[in-house]
């Protein structure tokens, strides 16, 4: 996984929003996005089909927003320069973030 990039909106398409479904799939599997577990579950479920198709639907916005709101942040469902920073921080914290080869 790869640093997540911003700005990151609704109806986006690219490898970049892939690649934030990723982080947010991991942080959500491992409760890091704390959620009832059914809601968790839809949520993932729903993450994997976009995922697929690397747009950023209902499904992204949902959780971008919720972890913005656990993470007092504002709660626009759009990843700003903050949230990417707060993402970040925490998949480097985790170990899981991949440096991209400098040319």
């Amino acid at each position: 996984m790869y640093t997540i990039a911003a700005p990151l909106n609704p109806g986006d398409q690219s490898a970049e929003v892939a690649n934030l479904q990723q982080g947010l799939t991991l942080l959500l599997t491992r409760q890091l996005i704390q959620l009832d577990p059914a809601t968790r579950q839809e949520l993932l479920n729903a993450l994997v089909n976009e995922a697929n198709d690397q747009v950023y639907k209902n499904a992204t916005q949902k959780s971008v927003s919720i972890f913005q709101e656990q993470h007092q942040l504002a709660a626009t469902g759009s990843v700003d320069p903050i949230t990417a920073e707060s993402l970040n921080a925490i998949l480097r914290d985790l170990g899981v973030l991949e440096t991209v080869p400098v040319a």
